[in-house]
């Protein structure tokens, strides 16, 4: 069976809205806003990770698509979607990762709730929208949940300190990896794969960057979370509509991995410091 007919009968307006909400919880906008604001005003350490896992999430994605390379259902897609490859799907992985490593980090109940219903809804959104089978939204889940269970480990092991330590030795093996992973898989680049490898790479040298110049401390004031937060996401917002303004219709990958890196070095470590200096300037 090529198709999704069996969800047919059970679409209606209201469903429809419902699970298109679910599924824009997995688009870039969303994750970019949650990982941004959850960076600049809750805990930096674990919105950087989890701003990294997502961005290998969707790398190794976009290999394993390359790999299987099913095609997506037949029928009406009821969203549209940038790939024409189904398996796995990318928003549950992107989903499963994303809410696991926040329930893990705080285990607590109610985040233990909010993870199951928030990978459950998207799950079931991608399934109800047409764009995928229920068997890629389930291999979505497990290769995600492998990802998270990989990363526990290696944060809690004894490697883990030779790269929070060392922020070169970071950056260098983040960029081999990219490297690498991009001859791997020259014949099947795409838009998906090209932002999140310019993101992943503006992400760990900003990272450095902030480490060595500004060692960014997340404000305790709720009136100065909330100034840096509109602050950051205007003009981090601002910057990616004008990196797009200046080539509209450009398609070249180099450009779009360029401009994902400017924007990745800019939310890590551009925003943080102009935040620090105002709020440094301003309490003195």
């Amino acid at each position: 069976m090529n198709d999704l007919a069996w969800v047919v009968p059970y679409r209606n307006d209201a469903l429809t809205v419902f699970f298109k909400m679910f599924s824009h919880t997995g688009e870039e906008w969303f994750l970019m806003t949650f990982l941004a604001i959850g960076y600049w005003c809750i805990n930096k350490k674990l919105f950087r990770d989890l701003a990294i896992m997502v961005c290998i999430s969707t790398l190794l994605n976009v290999l394993l698509k390359s790999i299987f390379m099913v095609p997506r259902p037949l029928g009406e897609h009821l969203m549209a979607v940038n790939d024409l490859y189904s398996f796995p799907s990318g928003h549950a992985q992107v989903a499963t990762i994303f809410w696991l490593i926040l329930a893990i980090y705080y285990k607590q109940a109610f985040f233990w709730w909010l993870a199951g219903v928030m990978i459950l809804g998207q799950c079931m959104s991608r399934v109800y929208l047409g764009v995928h089978f229920p068997s890629d939204v389930f291999a979505g889940f497990v290769v995600g949940s492998v990802t998270v269970v990989a990363y526990a480990l290696y944060r809690n092991s004894i490697y883990w300190p030779i790269f929070s330590r060392s922020k070169w030795a970071m950056a260098v093996v983040f960029i081999m990896s990219i490297g690498l992973y991009y001859f791997c898989i020259i014949d099947d680049l795409n838009k998906n794969n090209i932002v999140a490898g310019g993101a992943l790479l503006g992400i760990v040298l900003g990272h450095l960057l902030e480490h060595r110049f500004c060692r960014y401390q997340n404000p305790s004031n709720y009136m100065l979370k909330i100034g840096i937060a509109v602050f950051g996401l205007i003009t981090l917002f601002g910057l990616k509509l004008g990196l797009k303004a200046v080539a509209p219709d450009n398609q070249n990958l180099l450009y779009i991995f360029g401009a994902y890196f400017i924007i990745g070095i800019y939310l890590i470590y551009l925003v943080p410091t102009i935040a620090q200096k105002l709020s440094s300037r301003n309490s003195g």
